[in-house]
C-alpha cells in the first residue's frame, strides 16, 4: 500500500510540476515582417518597411510616416551624426537632454538592437508640444546613430510596439 501512495505521490508531482514549468515557459517574441528593404547608403543604415510609408530623405536624416494597423501616425526619423569620436560614456543624460530636447523627466537605459549596443530613451519633447520619442542610440565607427520613434499619444508607441520591436530588429549598418 505504501508503494502506492509513493507512485501516486511521484505522479501527482510530477504532473503539478510540469504544468508550473509551462506556465513559467519563454513565449516566443512576436515579430512583423515587411516586404520590402529600406536603406540609405550615404547614412549606412538598412530597416526592413512597408511600401505604403512615406519616406523622406532630408539633410538630417530619413524620415518615415508609418499609419499603423490601428490608424495611429507613427514618425520614424534615422540620422546619423557628422560628429565623430563619441562614445557611450559621454552619452550622460544631461548631454542627451541638451541636445535632443528632451523634457526634465526621462527613462534612459541600455539595451541591445540585434548586435549593436544602444542606449533607450523614452521622453517628451520640448521642441514638438505633445510629442512622445522613444529614442534609440547606437555608436558604430565612432559616429553616432539615432533611431527615433515619435508620435502624439504615448499610446500610439505603446499599442504598437510590435511594430517598433520589428523595424528595430531588422535595423543593420552597413559599413
Amino acid at each position: 500500500m505504501k508503494k502506492f501512495y509513493l507512485n501516486y505521490f511521484l505522479f501527482f508531482n510530477l504532473f503539478w510540476l510540469s504544468l508550473n514549468l509551462n506556465a513559467f515557459a519563454a513565449k516566443p517574441e512576436t515579430f512583423l515582417v515587411f516586404p520590402k528593404l529600406c536603406e540609405n547608403k550615404i547614412s549606412g543604415y538598412s530597416i526592413n518597411c512597408r511600401p505604403d510609408w512615406g519616406q523622406e530623405h532630408q539633410a538630417s536624416g530619413d524620415q518615415f510616416t508609418i499609419v499603423a494597423e490601428d490608424g495611429q501616425i507613427l514618425n520614424l526619423t534615422i540620422s546619423k551624426s557628422d560628429e565623430p569620436g563619441l562614445t557611450y560614456e559621454a552619452l550622460t543624460p544631461a548631454l542627451l537632454k541638451k541636445s535632443f530636447g528632451y523634457e526634465n523627466a526621462f527613462k534612459i537605459g541600455k539595451v541591445k538592437l540585434g548586435r549593436y549596443r544602444a542606449i533607450y530613451v523614452e521622453a517628451s519633447s520640448t521642441q514638438a508640444f505633445n510629442t512622445v520619442l522613444w529614442d534609440y542610440f547606437v555608436i558604430h565607427n565612432n559616429r553616432l546613430y539615432r533611431i527615433s520613434f515619435s508620435a502624439k499619444q504615448k499610446s500610439a508607441l505603446k499599442n504598437n510596439g510590435v511594430l517598433v520591436k520589428s523595424v528595430l530588429n531588422s535595423f543593420k549598418l552597413l559599413d
